[in-house]
């Protein structure tokens, strides 16, 4: 019996223990080994930081080139290395004409009826394209004078005239993220083009 109450009394103690031991937190932490040359310290980057990316480039506007010029103004870009990083930005134009005729033959019996009524300045326009065979008059940067002209054409008698607008490509060359030697060797071209001025300009947002 004397047995029975001492084993019973040295359970009681040791769940007692092992409780209060894991209430107290006793259970031991696991230490991991640590490597310092497999440790790395990551930098904080900065708005300062000029370690990423690369330096934006120029971008740049090729104005006052002369209509016959405009090609070798483009073939020194790409001799430059400038690539497909520049263009020639398109602005719309009223056109006066009558519309296109059937064929040429058309086209200038049509242009004969036209200069019959003392109409001078025009033309029958033979290149490729969606007014091929059109009779011509002239064309116009805004709408307004284009409808003057197209108001005096019918005082002459000249019913068919139509406006149209047109995008047409400007004298302009723009020119995207151009490096600094790039700049620096356009401006020395430069003297190749008399009237052509190169500006520093915004660059367009993406």
């Amino acid at each position: 019996m004397r047995l029975v109450f001492f084993t019973l009394l040295l359970t009681n103690a040791v769940v007692f223990a092992y409780f209060h031991f894991a209430a107290a937190g006793g259970t031991k932490a696991v230490r991991v080994p640590i490597a310092p040359e497999r440790i790395q310290l990551v930098r904080e980057a900065t708005d300062g930081d000029t370690t990423r990316g690369t330096t934006p480039g120029l971008c740049l506007r090729w104005s006052g080139l002369a209509e016959d010029r405009l090609k070798d103004a483009e073939g020194v870009l790409r001799e430059l290395g400038l690539g497909e990083r520049w263009k020639r930005p398109s602005a719309d134009v009223f056109v006066l004409h009558i519309p296109p005729l059937k064929n040429k033959s058309d086209a200038e019996k049509k242009l004969a009826e036209v200069q019959a009524l003392g109409v001078s300045d025009a033309r029958v326009l033979e290149e490729a394209g969606k007014l091929r065979w059109a009779v011509w008059f002239g064309e116009y940067a805004n709408e307004d004078d284009a409808t003057v002209a197209l108001n005096r054409l019918k005082e002459k008698g000249v019913r068919s005239a139509r406006i149209v607008t047109l995008p047409k490509p400007g004298p302009d060359l723009l020119i995207e993220q151009a490096e600094p030697a790039q700049h620096a060797a356009l401006k020395q071209r430069q003297g190749e083009f008399p009237g052509a001025t190169l500006t520093t300009v915004d660059c367009a947002a993406p």
